[in-house]
């Protein structure tokens, strides 16, 4: 009898562990904020963060490293995930900017961090809107938690010369949340990427 109950005291307490394991990790990535339930989380700003290396696999297998970039300038991520409707209305201006920015050695990738989009269900979003870029898949969010990136659309560059981020915020004006919008200028990623290739602050 002894015996049967340390064994039923051992199994509740796995249980309990296991509980508290999941609960901790959910308040820690939070997916429903990478789910596009509000827009970009303000106008543009320059936190001065370390951005880690880190490797991931895009929407068609292909392999990407951050710290590997040491051939480009810049690399600018813009979160997305599957049935966004700001994504829909950004796929465009992103094309353009990459077009814009790529000859300048500036890199441009999409991270979709939402755990509930798998790697065929990214490439058809991809071929729906006409997407190009390459979609990493971030389904842990690791990358996401450590960027702090918590909105569809939500853009963050990185120099690849001491992997600081200068910029992170909205890709314009019109993706901006409408109650933090800033002032000037409404091409708030455009903008920061020429100052930045210009040597000026972002």
């Amino acid at each position: 009898m002894k015996k049967v109950m340390t064994k039923v005291f051992s199994v509740i307490g796995i249980l309990l562990l296991s509980a508290g394991v999941t609960v901790a990790l959910l308040a820690i990535f939070k997916p429903e904020k990478l789910r596009g339930l509000s827009r970009v989380a303000g106008g543009p700003s320059a936190p001065e963060v370390k951005a880690d290396d880190f490797q991931l696999l895009d929407h068609k297998g292909r392999w990407h490293a951050l710290h590997r970039q040491t051939d480009s300038k810049a690399v600018v991520l813009i979160s997305t995930a599957n049935g966004s409707p700001e994504m829909k209305e950004a796929a465009a201006k992103i094309k353009a900017l990459r077009d814009k920015f790529a000859s300048q050695g500036v890199v441009f990738w999409m991270v979709d961090s939402n755990p509930q989009d798998d790697r065929a269900a990214i490439a058809r979003e991809a071929d729906q809107l006409g997407n190009d870029l390459p979609v990493l898949e971030d389904r842990a969010q690791l990358v996401a938690t450590a960027l702090g990136l918590e909105q569809t659309c939500e853009a963050v560059c990185i120099s690849t010369t001491n992997w600081m981020t200068f910029y992170r915020g909205a890709i314009d004006r019109d993706l901006a949340d409408s109650s933090t919008k800033a002032g000037g200028s409404g091409n708030y990623l455009e903008n920061a990427l020429s100052r930045f290739l210009a040597g000026k602050t972002a």
